[in-house]
């Protein structure tokens, strides 16, 4: 276990991953000052870390935007089977800190082909998961939740940025009881919304014009921004309704039998 309680916040201290082709597993890291893990390297996996209450993003991947050919670094990381959950900036507006706008669970700042993927992410007070700059991202089988506190935005799952972000997958993700939308293109280009539930978030999906949304569900009833979509929950006739809305249950979120909606969604039966 890794513990930054004893440094002052804001203080330049956090697990840097630079290298290539590092596998990091099976431990916990907390109280950090700043990022739990700030990855710049390539070719690295996070896999089954325990992250938490540190005070800005549990886990971040960025590379410099302008110092090198795009995409040289922060690139083809793979996070996954972690759980990440508590981090937060709340209360703090100094250099680098939003009172909760700058903490998110994951994020990918920038850098191509990161995988995010089997992740429980929760309680972040920006979002939950965050592609930002970051080309041809994958966000995958992960469960988002509860993020969004003080100044934070509280997206479920970000799933874009300013340019040159494109091309994020999202796909079989589970989204539930975040602040604010439950996945958000966030003005990324060609961003691709497969088989995914929304529940309970202030909105379910925000979308632009080239989005691409096929089989998803969402449970409200709101939903913004123009698409191209295909066989989504709300493009059948009936209205969705669950077997659980009880998150301990092993049927929660999953489409009640016979309703029409099984074959969608994030738990597909």
């Amino acid at each position: 276990m890794f513990d930054g309680i004893a440094n002052p916040k804001g203080a330049n201290i956090a697990i840097n991953v630079s290298g290539k082709f590092i596998r990091l597993r099976n431990f916990e890291v907390k109280n950090m000052p700043m990022q739990g893990f700030w990855i710049k390297g390539t070719d690295n996996v996070l896999d089954g870390l325990h992250v938490h209450h540190n005070s800005l993003s549990g886990i971040q991947v960025y590379s410099p935007y302008d110092s090198f050919p795009y995409n040289t670094y922060g690139s083809r990381n793979v996070i996954k089977n972690c759980i990440v959950h508590d981090n937060f900036d709340e209360g703090t507006m100094v250099s680098g800190f939003a009172n909760g706008g700058n903490a998110d669970g994951i994020s990918i700042s920038s850098g191509a082909n990161n995988r995010v993927e089997n992740n429980l992410v929760y309680r972040n007070s920006d979002d939950g998961i965050d592609a930002w700059r970051s080309t041809d991202t994958y966000f995958g089988y992960n469960i988002s939740y509860g993020n969004g506190i003080a100044n934070g935005n509280g997206n479920g799952i970000k799933a874009g940025g300013i340019s040159p972000s494109r091309g994020t997958i999202v796909e079989h993700n589970l989204v539930y009881s975040n602040r604010a939308t439950g996945i958000d293109y966030n003005a990324g280009a060609s961003v691709t919304m497969t088989n995914n539930t929304t529940w309970n978030n202030k909105q379910s999906y925000y979308k632009g014009s080239d989005t691409v949304l096929e089989y998803n569900i969402s449970a409200e009833s709101l939903r913004s921004g123009g698409s191209v979509e295909v066989d989504n929950s709300w493009q059948r006739s009936g209205t969705v309704t669950f077997i659980s809305t009880d998150p301990k249950s092993t049927n929660f979120l999953v489409p009640s039998i016979g309703g029409g909606f099984q074959d969608i969604g994030a738990k597909p039966k």
